[in-house]
């Protein structure tokens, strides 16, 4: 399990499972009590139905929708930049939780 790239020998094991596990870690969930999700399938959502509403939903997308689109598109290489800093450079996040660095 430490030869996952987000553990550490000092990382706490709880914070590690609250806070750097991702999606691919997880198999089965449970909410409340109730089983969830199962051998990473869903059992009470229809993911087909959602998927339908979601495209349908897309297509009433509004001019004002469009132009944040795209500003965060023209922001898109500076903040790449910014963050690509942490990886090579001396900056460091300031919330180093879930940085992956």
């Amino acid at each position: 399990m430490l030869d996952d790239p987000w553990l550490t020998d000092d990382l706490d094991i709880v914070e590690a499972f609250l806070h750097r596990a991702m999606g691919d870690d997880v198999a089965t969930a449970v909410v409340g009590g109730r089983i969830v999700m199962e051998d990473r399938r869903f059992l009470t959502i229809d993911v087909p139905a959602l998927y339908r509403e979601i495209r349908s939903a897309a297509k009433t997308v509004g001019d004002e929708q469009r132009q944040r689109a795209a500003m965060l598109q023209r922001l898109k290489p500076y903040y790449q930049r910014w963050y690509g800093d942490w990886l090579g450079g001396e900056t460091q996040p300031f919330y180093v939780l879930n940085s992956r660095v």
